[in-house]
């Protein structure tokens, strides 16, 4: 009877268990967003687009916004194979857990291996498991990735996680690029020339199936850590990430309209049955000062294939 009740207890909806509490978790009426609550917080996730964030609010201040398709945090694909690119279906919400300091969103997704499906290959592709771990005193959330080869056959890939930001200013020439180089600070105003494409490897970074031309063409200094930010001089506002640099392959930006931030990871080959993770930690800032934030990118970089 104590576990028929808990059980019709963890069936009921999010914002009812919390009355009493300030944390909601509700979808959208058309079923394709999940919202999240949470006293000055406010963080929407689409479904539809490997529930990457469209919406991110906090103390008033909006950090992200979906005015088009395609502004939004965290939501992932396939560097490569680049036939595969935002291929994901649409994700599912499979758990949700309210701690005191965080909130935890489990989304799982499928990226098909073919365009078109079929029955006989009904069993083939990648599937995602994507933990979501919110800070409920601050913009920050952990984001953990696990990509299993649910495939009868090894499969290639490098994933990428992507970061197309709008916020602050549409302005990317209000916003400094900073990461941790070999040699010292990377600073770089984003200030639109030409198509705007940087690629930030670590050393010795393999070049990926399809992406060689791309690679070669954009690739600029290396990076030491895998900590990276942009900042807005007019606003004080900074995003930060933090990654793994032994998984890293390199940091991407693209500023010809509002700036992105995205990482690609190191190219492998997943066996029938296994998993790959991954975890990628953001940070929004305000109020910087750029002397401030630079003494985080000071300390020493590591070593290639150490970890940060």
């Amino acid at each position: 009877m104590k576990n028929r009740w808990l059980l019709c207890l963890l069936s009921l909806p999010a914002a009812w268990l919390c009355a009493g509490d300030e944390v909601r978790i509700n979808p959208d009426i058309f079923q394709k967003k999940i919202i999240v609550e949470s006293g000055d917080q406010r963080i929407v996730f689409n479904r539809e687009d490997a529930a990457g964030i469209v919406e991110w609010t906090w103390q008033g201040r909006v950090f992200v916004r979906c005015p088009e398709k395609g502004h939004r945090l965290a939501a992932e694909s396939l560097w490569s194979p680049r036939r595969l690119f935002l291929a994901a279906n649409s994700y599912e919400l499979k758990a949700q857990e309210i701690g005191k300091e965080s909130i935890t969103l489990v989304f799982r997704g499928k990226i098909d291996l073919i365009p078109v499906k079929m029955e006989f290959f009904s069993g083939e592709g990648w599937w995602i498991t994507k933990k979501c771990v919110i800070a409920r005193n601050r913009p920050a959330m952990a984001i953990s990735y696990t990509i299993e080869n649910a495939g009868k056959h090894p499969r290639y890939f490098s994933f990428w996680f992507h970061n197309w930001l709008d916020f602050a200013s549409d302005d990317a020439a209000d916003y400094l690029l900073l990461l941790p180089g070999v040699g010292g600070v990377i600073s770089r105003q984003l200030t639109p020339v030409g198509d705007g494409n940087l690629v930030f490897p670590v050393p010795g970074a393999p070049f990926t199936r399809n992406n060689e031309v791309f690679e070669k063409k954009y690739r600029g200094e290396p990076v030491g850590r895998a900590f990276f930010a942009l900042f807005s001089e007019k606003t004080g506002d900074a995003f930060t990430v933090r990654t793994e640099y032994d998984k890293l392959l390199q940091v991407y930006t693209n500023f010809a309209g509002c700036p992105t931030l995205e990482c690609m990871f190191q190219p492998c080959t997943l066996q029938p049955g296994e998993s790959w993770n991954i975890t990628v930690n953001l940070d929004f800032r305000t109020g910087m000062k750029k002397e401030d934030l630079l003494k985080e990118f000071s300390l020493p970089v590591a070593s290639n294939g150490g970890k940060e």
